[in-house]
């Protein structure tokens, strides 16, 4: 049975209304206002099938990536395609690398698949290596699962270093989840998506770039030949009508993204040179749009995230991702006045 708790997953007290969540990793803007100015139209097509294959998400990806629609597979979020891999496309063993997002390996036990694992260097300071644990248990797997940027060490991969590796290991599949990718200014010169290879899969959301996370909207792109199986194994209708409207909209978000990357640019910069007057807190470095952060003493961490929830403040308590062995807790960047709110409040303590 699932039992895992994620960002967002939280049940508040009777102070609902004035906690801030900094556990859920999505724009801080909010959705765009192309999508607030069409809500009220979209009534009418609650009462309407959805197109059998997410049509209107298809569109938004050739609008917006020039991708066809014959190399994607558009999910109920990024997360029904990651679930119909393991059996579609008769994967036997998987190489995670972790501390990463848990439901690449629940996805890939509940199949019955051997799940192999390595494990990212605190030391190191998170940073992917090719090293001899990778390439050894890449040889025994059938496939492996890079997150890029990855939840929740917030660090990225260098493109050049999975293309030489799918290239290398061409009879491996490179599943590589940029979930988180859109929030990178450089992301349309260094995404996978058209990577040209057939043994590399790209998993891609529209729900954190775009603050849609209840609409669950998302899809999987990649060589024909295994997109078309995992096809074979999607529901029909899994994308709903609103979401297949809306989609179609976001490819006419580019202000709304360049003003989103400008900003993330900026408050990334002043929030890490904040926190780096704590004495009880390490931040380490990020390339996506959420913070890793260690409580550094030994004893305390749950006194200090009861501190923050006293304050209306929820951060994600990282102490159950596999391979993360003490006090790490993740946070979104948010609006500024709420990332003064928790920086405030990491520096008053003690």
């Amino acid at each position: 049975m699932y039992n895992h708790t994620h960002g967002g997953n939280i049940v508040f007290s009777n102070k609902e209304k004035n906690y801030i969540d900094f556990s859920v990793n999505t724009n801080p803007f909010g959705c765009p206002d192309v999508v607030k100015k069409m809500w009220d139209s979209l009534i009418d097509k609650a009462c309407l099938y959805p197109s059998i294959d997410a049509k209107g998400v298809s569109i938004f990806y050739e609008k917006r990536f020039g991708i066809d629609r014959q190399n994607l597979v558009a999910g109920n979020g990024s997360i029904e395609i990651l679930y119909l891999i393991p059996s579609a496309l008769n994967i036997k063993s998987v190489l995670l690398v972790e501390p990463s997002f848990y439901d690449y390996r629940y996805a890939f036990e509940i199949n019955g698949c051997k799940i192999n694992s390595c494990f990212l260097n605190e030391e190191n300071e998170f940073k992917f290596e090719t090293d001899r644990c990778f390439l050894d248990k890449l040889n025994v797997s059938d496939c492996v699962v890079l997150a890029n940027p990855n939840n929740p060490t917030a660090r990225m991969i260098d493109r050049d270093v999975i293309l030489n590796l799918a290239e290398s290991f061409k009879d491996k599949i490179f599943i590589i989840d940029e979930a988180f990718g859109m929030f990178l200014e450089n992301y349309d010169d260094i995404t996978l998506a058209k990577s040209g290879l057939d043994n590399i899969i790209v998993l891609h959301s529209l729900t954190k770039i775009y603050a849609l996370a209840g609409l669950r909207i998302g899809s999987a792109i990649g060589n024909q030949r295994l997109i078309d199986k995992i096809k074979e194994r999607k529901p029909p209708w899994s994308v709903n009508a609103l979401a297949e409207e809306i989609a179609i909209k976001l490819s006419e978000c580019g202000d709304y993204e360049r003003k989103t990357l400008k900003f993330l640019s900026e408050e990334k910069k002043r929030i890490m040179a904040l926190i780096k007057q704590s004495k009880i807190i390490k931040l380490f470095d990020s390339d996506a749009n959420f913070f890793l952060a260690k409580f550094i003493n030994k004893e305390g961490f749950d006194d200090f995230l009861k501190y923050l929830w006293d304050k209306n403040i929820y951060v994600r308590d990282c102490r159950n991702f596999n391979g993360l062995n003490g006090n790490f807790f993740r946070f979104a960047v948010l609006k500024r006045e709420y990332n003064d709110r928790l920086i405030n409040a990491i520096l008053e303590y003690f």
